[in-house]
């Protein structure tokens, strides 16, 4: 198998479950041999994790296309002027430290940079769909509908977390792109104080419950 040079983008920077699905993913990745490079907007703890898996990264600032409250135009113009700008100085970064990516993939559903990278090499861009838009109050500066054109069009494969997040956009992507993929929960071993019945099934979740995390599964 050809090795290929993956850029992952993500807009989160923090220690949290997508930044450690994220940097799991590229850790497998790499593991298969090919050349991963994490684009990151800013230093963070994700850093940690990134260094935990000896993963290449890039830091560019960029800025993501969601706002959460009032949309102010202005704001957004500044945030397209400065993506604008960013995309062609990582361009110019990457020239110098010869890198030829292959692939974007995009970790989340808040910044459409991937996006514009993919389209400025001319490649393949998968989108990762890890939020409900309904249950984070998140609102696009180009607009919901717009933007799922965008996301559509410009995507080769649109992954979700689970069925839930799926089926959320399902009527707002094609379906011959759009399919879902859980995230792997790790086996390990762990010591059990105090008396354990085994006829007894015995669960413990941790997070939020909602169904957009499936806590059943």
């Amino acid at each position: 198998m050809r090795q290929k040079t993956i850029l992952v983008v993500s807009e989160h920077v923090g220690n949290w479950g997508a930044e450690r699905s994220t940097c799991s993913l590229a850790a497998y990745m790499k593991k298969m041999g090919h050349h991963v490079v994490v684009v990151i907007p800013r230093k963070g703890k994700i850093l940690e994790l990134l260094d935990e898996n000896e993963l290449e990264y890039q830091i560019c600032f960029f800025k993501g296309w969601v706002y959460y409250s009032r949309r102010n135009i202005f704001k957004w113009l500044a945030i397209l002027l400065l993506n604008a700008i960013q995309l062609f100085k990582l361009v110019y970064l990457f020239k110098k430290r010869g890198i030829n990516p292959d692939v974007v993939y995009s970790n989340t559903l808040v910044h459409e940079f991937g996006i514009k990278l993919a389209n400025h090499y001319s490649i393949p861009h998968v989108q990762h769909i890890r939020e409900n838009v309904d249950t984070f109050g998140m609102k696009f500066y180009r607009g919901y509908k717009r933007a799922m054109e965008i996301i559509s069009m410009n995507s080769s494969k649109v992954i979700c977390t689970c069925g839930a997040i799926e089926k959320r956009y399902h009527a707002d992507i094609p379906q011959s792109i759009l399919t879902h993929e859980y995230n792997g929960v790790p086996i390990c071993q762990y010591r059990e104080k105090g008396n354990v019945n085994y006829g007894i099934l015995q669960t413990l979740f941790v997070g939020r419950i909602d169904e957009d995390k499936r806590p059943l599964d």
